[in-house]
């Protein structure tokens, strides 16, 4: 599987939200109801430069990738508006096996801890489970509507085949999903959903899951804790 750069931001982050879906760069394209955007920016200079120490690239692809990550950030104008060119605007990243996530912003949000199975993002069936610093009656609907609505968008895409019930085990909880492709895009839509919705959910934590995995991980985002 090729390797993908994957960019997310609010709508209001993109500078020609209309066209961006028909950009010669952009392969991949998908609009989350809660007011973000996901795109793959790709050429095929990326294939062959992976893995590559930049110091053994070429005059010709170092100008080549430099023009690239120029038409990058002038998709995303308003991001970088003012903004010296160093400036990443990178508020959360993932580096995966297969993919790269990036959300960027220049508004942060308070990620919930993370964590994963390896190569969790190309898997077809995946455990989301997660801790809760409650489980009142209302955190469990707030929690119960935040995965109806990316399972109801997810569905519509034809991603999702199956989501089984949410089991809670106190301030634990899990939900088995089915998927028709790999899982990776519509789980990192559901990340970015659970974490904007997490005051209503009291979210402490989540990560996706081998199904069969029974002590999972997480990781605090921009810090060295660990729980389990």
């Amino acid at each position: 599987m090729t390797w993908r750069r994957m960019n997310i931001t609010r709508d209001e982050n993109i500078a020609d939200a209309g066209g961006l879906s028909r950009h010669p760069n952009v392969r991949r394209y998908l609009h989350f109801p809660w007011g973000y955007t996901m795109f793959e920016f790709y050429d095929p200079i990326f294939e062959s430069v992976y893995g590559v120490d930049p110091a053994r690239h070429s005059e010709a692809t170092r100008s080549r990738l430099a023009t690239l990550m120029r038409e990058e950030r002038d998709l995303l104008g308003p991001v970088y508006k003012g903004r010296p060119d160093h400036w990443q605007g990178n508020q959360f990243g993932l580096l995966l096996k297969t993919a790269v996530y990036r959300v960027i912003d220049k508004k942060k949000l308070a990620w919930p801890w993370f964590g994963s199975s390896p190569a969790w993002e190309i898997k077809r069936r995946i455990k989301v489970e997660g801790r809760l610093k409650a489980t009142t009656v209302g955190i469990r609907d707030s929690l119960g509507s935040a995965f109806g609505e990316w399972a109801e968008w997810a569905t519509a895409l034809g991603e999702l085949e199956r989501m089984a019930q949410i089991a809670y085990d106190d301030k634990k909880f899990s939900v088995l999903c089915d998927f028709s492709n790999a899982c990776g895009d519509v789980c990192v839509a559901l990340y970015l959903l659970l974490t904007k919705t997490r005051r209503q959910t009291s979210l402490e934590a989540v990560g996706f899951f081998n199904p069969e995995e029974s002590s999972p991980t997480f990781l605090e985002i921009g810090g060295t804790g660990v729980v389990t």
